[in-house]
């Protein structure tokens, strides 16, 4: 294409006007690319040449030259890249307007925008065919990985500004069509903010030699060089690079990585005796060898685990050594003197530090359903040792694909699964399977959605079970583990659950997921919170609550239904793990409890987690065996259930762009909680402290003779159109409480229709409020007035049909 465009530039201009010193080199080969071009064109002592034979100003005679020069003068990458970004701009330009927004609405945009029928209709036109424009731009997105070493460029070559500012556009695009676009712009976005693979990598090695220390931000002051804990605890450590150190010629460089690897993977443990050796008789390979117990449980209830890392070169090294390996684990056993297990408990990890793309599979790294010859081969080695694995009580083993200049791969063959790989731990670090707590979404098919931060998790969940006799639901699962120690203060909390509301609105842009699907957010908070549970728990209650406040609208917007926040505490030694709980399951908006939990000591997931005594913040005598379960105490664990008959109608209320009902009910819960949260810290409150109980709500039912009564009652329980509370709110202006009556439209029954039994308690709840006079809110939302027969009198027409 250079060289066509070069020929195209000559024939502009008449042979004698060529300089006979650029011809030379033409015709020799020297100039086969735009940088040579470019040279040649900008040198001045060409420029005088031409000049002073043609008598021209130079410019006149080198335009057609200037200009392929421009053009090509970063050689394929900057054409190539200059290529991509016109085809991407014209995308966005024509999906702009529709973005976001109606249909009938982007054309009224298109028409105002541009006056020439013609041009618009072109923009319709191209926007109808969106479905196959965007298969395009996502192939030329997917190029992009790859695209500097075809083009012989370093891989960490930065995007022109240009590129950079139509991906921002493409990122920025609203709407589900746009999803998969918008989140893989992001992801090459954030991949171009970071230093340099090889200036990251000199940092790491630096660090590790203890030439030089981190920024230690996550505490007061920095890590000290040699400060290998600092190394494992550090936020801003560049864990993804240390499998590129661990066969690095220098000794003490890669059993440092290795080290910190280990440790680092497994911070929710406590790791003894950890020990690097050399593996092979050349020892050019290492091993690494731990014990470990997790942390959350105390000291002597959990079983003592073994684990092991080796490395090795390639699959092909890796069955070779298959053998001498699993001879060190059962030495490495017996000299741990390890029990016998009733069930599995260690770990045997690989680290491959090559692999072939065409082994790999053009898309095994990031699908769970694509197999490549490597998974292949790996998988049936495992299973061919599956009974001498199983003889070492090995839990699951692991397998880390070193990849060149990026995030490696990982696999995961569990003892559960036959020493098979299970699909949905591809890419998943091997400890975030229990600390994510992905077996609670058992009642669920998960797809995961690709996010922007490899250390968060999203799942789209499809029930397995119909909740209804019309369709399968479905769930937006957000999971996270955090080794964050200031969620309780400072901006902690907001940090967290803000980057969670981003990945799932970044999420909720997929296609695949439905626009009615509510949320769930888990957070795991892996270092401990303080020292008392019961203290503990209260305070977590509360700084989320002001959250919630704070954010009512957003997570509103996003449908978030739960929020569960996984902590610990540890008082003379001793942990234990609290849960708090804020669900709109039940139906009052994002209620907020708080239980205590109890681990299993084996795979160290919760058993069940139990109500808590307020009195001392246990949960005190023998129950099925704890001796912290009180008698009586309201003790529950099972996987996430399928939508409930009021997430059922929540659904039917959000497909139809309103709120459910009983949801307003929580939202003024919630902004009772902002107001005296303001007015305490704006420091007006002098004496006056926060009332105990802000708001309360009893629901008005209409009983047999026609009069309203206060009743409670499940929420979803009406069987007409309308419902009615009197509501209690206790303000700063007004703290001893004031009654308002709430009136809503239910949407979910029979869309929200008025009909007779509507009306006539729409006027009994207006002559309540009215007689007792309290104000009343009316929230409208309906399909108007019910039109069709009263119901007792169909049985009593008779109809003929002709047809």
């Amino acid at each position: 294409l250079f060289m066509d465009r070069l020929n195209q530039a000559l024939a502009e201009t008449r042979p004698e006007d060529v300089d006979p010193e650029l011809k030379e080199k033409m015709e020799k080969g020297e100039i086969i690319s735009g940088p040579e071009l470019y040279e040649e064109v900008k040198s001045e002592s060409l420029f005088s040449k031409v000049a002073a034979k043609l008598e021209l100003q130079p410019s006149a005679v080198l335009t057609p030259l200037e200009s392929v020069a421009s053009e090509y003068q970063e050689g394929r990458w900057g054409k190539t890249i200059g290529v991509f970004t016109e085809i991407l701009q014209e995308f966005v330009d024509v999906e702009a307007p529709f973005a976001g927004r109606t249909y009938d609405e982007g054309l009224r945009r298109v028409r105002g925008k541009s006056p020439d029928i013609n041009a618009a209709s072109a923009v319709v036109l191209a926007h109808a065919a969106l479905k196959r424009r965007t298969e395009l731009v996502k192939s030329i997105l997917g190029q992009l990985q790859t695209l500097p070493q075809r083009c012989n460029v370093p891989s960490n070559k930065v995007f022109p500004k240009e590129f950079q500012k139509v991906l921002r556009q493409l990122a920025g695009l609203r709407g589900r069509a746009y999803g998969e676009l918008a989140l893989i712009s992001s992801n090459l976005l954030q991949e171009q903010t970071g230093k340099p693979f090889d200036t990251r990598l000199g940092e790491l090695r630096a660090a590790l030699l203890g030439k030089s220390g981190l920024s230690k931000i996550w505490a007061p002051g920095s890590a000290l060089p040699s400060d290998l804990e600092g190394l494992v605890d550090s936020p801003s450590l560049s864990v993804d690079l240390l499998p590129t150190l661990f066969d690095d010629s220098e000794r003490e460089v890669r059993d440092k990585a290795l080290e910190v690897a280990v440790r680092r993977e497994y911070r929710a443990h406590h790791i003894d005796g950890l020990e690097v050796q050399p593996l092979g008789e050349d020892g050019a390979e290492s091993v690494v060898m731990w014990k470990s117990q997790f942390k959350d449980i105390a000291r002597g209830k959990a079983p003592q685990r073994l684990g092991m890392l080796v490395v090795a070169e390639n699959v092909e090294q890796m069955k070779d050594r298959m053998g001498e390996v699993l001879a060190l684990y059962e030495k490495h056993s017996k000299e741990s003197q390890q029990p016998e297990m009733e069930q599995p408990v260690n770990v045997l990890h690989f680290a491959l530090m090559s692999a072939s793309s065409a082994d790999i599979g053009d898309r095994a790294g990031t699908s769970s359903t694509v197999r490549g010859n490597l998974l292949i081969q790996i998988e049936e080695l495992f299973n061919s040792y599956a009974d001498q694995l199983r003889q070492l009580n090995v839990r699951a083993v692991n397998t880390l694909v070193r990849l060149d200049k990026r995030p490696p791969l990982f696999y995961s063959f569990p003892e559960c699964n036959d020493y098979n790989e299970e699909a949905m731990r591809r890419n998943m670090r091997p400890s975030q399977w229990h600390l994510l707590e992905i077996p609670r979404l058992s009642n669920y098919d998960l797809s995961r959605i690709p996010t922007i931060n490899r250390d968060l998790y999203i799942y789209i969940g499809d029930s397995k079970k119909p909740a209804s006799k019309r369709s399968r639901t479905q769930r937006l699962f957000f999971r996270e583990a955090t080794y964050t120690t200031d969620f309780l203060s400072g901006d902690g909390c907001d940090r967290i659950l803000n980057k969670a509301l981003d990945a799932v609105e970044l999420a909720e842009r997929d296609p695949r997921v439905q626009t009615s699907s509510p949320s769930s957010i888990f957070v795991n908070i892996l270092p401990a919170l303080g020292e008392h549970k019961l203290a503990t728990a209260e305070t977590v209650k509360n700084v989320l609550s002001k959250y919630i406040s704070r954010n009512a609208s957003r997570l509103l917007e996003l449908r978030i239904d739960e929020i569960e926040i996984k902590a610990c505490t540890v008082a003379d030694g001793e942990p234990a793990a609290i849960r708090v709980i804020a669900s709109s399951r039940s139906g009052q908006r994002l209620r907020i409890e708080y239980f205590e939990e109890f681990p299993d000591p084996v795979n160290g997931m919760a058993k069940h987690f139990c109500t808590m005594d307020e009195a001392d913040g246990d949960a005190g005598e023998v129950v099925e065996g704890d001796s912290r379960m009180v008698e009586g105490a309201v003790c529950f664990l099972e996987p996430y259930s399928v939508s409930s008959d009021v997430e059922l109608k929540r659904a039917t209320a959000r497909r139809v762009g309103t709120t459910y009902a009983y949801d307003f009910l929580g939202l003024f819960d919630k902004a009772l909680i902002h107001v005296w949260d303001a007015f305490l810290s704006s420091g007006a409150a002098g004496d006056q402290g926060l009332p105990s109980e802000l708001f309360k709500a009893d629901e008005l039912v209409m009983n047999d003779e026609g009069v309203l009564e206060k009743v409670e009652r499940p929420p979803g329980m009406n069987r007409i159109a309308m419902l009615a509370w009197e509501m209690t709110m206790r303000t700063p202006e007004a703290p001893e409480g004031r009654q308002v009556v709430l009136i809503a439209s239910d949407v979910s029954v029979k869309s929200g229709s008025f009909g007779v039994e509507e009306d006539d308690f729409f006027y009994a709840a207006s002559r309540y409020a009215a007689e007792n006079g309290m104000p009343r809110i009316y929230i409208a939302c309906n399909s108007g007035a019910r039109i069709g027969l009263v119901e007792s009198l169909k049985p009593l027409i008779k109809v003929a049909w002709n047809k």
